[in-house]
């Protein structure tokens, strides 16, 4: 009898065991921007790993040399090493999942390729991180070599609240970057206009104000639906599009109006023809223009 009661607490353990494992996910999967099914699935499965430090490295045109576990996340380090092109930027996205559940790195790299940009691309998007949590991992140890060095350009973008020491995280996370590293701020539709106001003393600092281009589309006849995952807050692919077009149009200085979407990002615009989504493209190409222009 005691053997059998043993056993049976030795399965519950591995049972109990392989459950809660199943809660600890990457921050990114590969998911077709326009799943909006997929992508929630994916978004729900991160935010039960919120507590973990999910760790994504995401590179492009360079040769992984570098593997490191962290929490049980590979995380890999891209070998930068080769002598850098003129023109070639080394973009870190740091924020959560108002960052990652757009795919907005991803479409971002897309359209920068597309227009024959050299880019490269490192992610760190934490399911509900606020920006003091990037600056604790970042100011030292093996994240501090993975993420710090050798960038170019720095995306910051912060959790929903306000009074969240956003001002003091922002000029932490700046101090640990060469002097030389340009710092953008991803302005949600949550961050307006709260944020500006909170950030007004820290200089060096450039809006990509994404969440104004939200607004104005939804002034203009799109649904909250149309930019969303269903019956959620976090952005869909096709706001993650427009938050991509943001960030290419504000780093590169160039207006994203005429750029053609993506053939592969053409099934995330509402239309039913090819013309009808061509139309779509250039209205929201104009509320990014406009959202910029009023942040400059």
């Amino acid at each position: 009898m005691k053997k059998i009661t043993v056993l049976f607490l030795l399965v519950c353990m591995v049972f109990f065991t392989a459950c809660s494992g199943n809660k600890h996910v990457s921050t990114n999967t590969t998911v077709k921007p326009s799943d909006n099914t997929a992508e929630t699935t994916t978004l729900t499965s991160t935010m039960a790993a919120s507590s973990t430090t999910a760790v994504t490295l995401i590179t492009t045109s360079k040769t992984a040399t570098k593997t490191t576990v962290v929490n049980g996340k590979t995380t890999t380090k891209a070998q930068i090493t080769t002598t850098k092109k003129s023109n070639e930027l080394i973009v870190l996205f740091l924020g959560n999942s108002l960052t990652f559940s757009g795919n907005i790195p991803q479409k971002f790299e897309l359209l920068a390729k597309n227009r024959s940009k050299e880019v490269v691309i490192l992610e760190k998007t934490n399911p509900g991180y606020k920006l003091s949590q990037h600056y604790d991992d970042l100011k030292t140890g093996e994240l501090n070599d993975v993420f710090v060095k050798d960038v170019d350009v720095v995306i910051l973008q912060e959790f929903g609240s306000s009074g969240i020491g956003t001002a003091s995280a922002v000029a932490n996370i700046k101090k640990l970057f060469a002097p030389t590293v340009k710092f953008y701020f991803l302005l949600t539709e949550m961050d307006i206009p709260k944020r500006t106001e909170e950030l007004k003393g820290v200089g060096g600092l450039t809006y990509i104000p994404s969440g104004e281009a939200h607004n104005l589309l939804l002034s203009d006849g799109f649904t909250y639906e149309q930019l969303h995952l269903e019956n959620d807050f976090h952005p869909n692919g096709l706001y993650g599009y427009v938050s991509a077009l943001t960030v290419y149009s504000v780093l590169y200085g160039e207006s994203c109006v005429g750029i053609p979407c993506p053939a592969d990002q053409l099934n995330i615009l509402p239309g039913s023809t090819t013309s009808e989504k061509n139309k779509i493209n250039a209205k929201i190409e104009a509320k990014v223009m406009q959202a910029i222009q009023k942040y400059k």
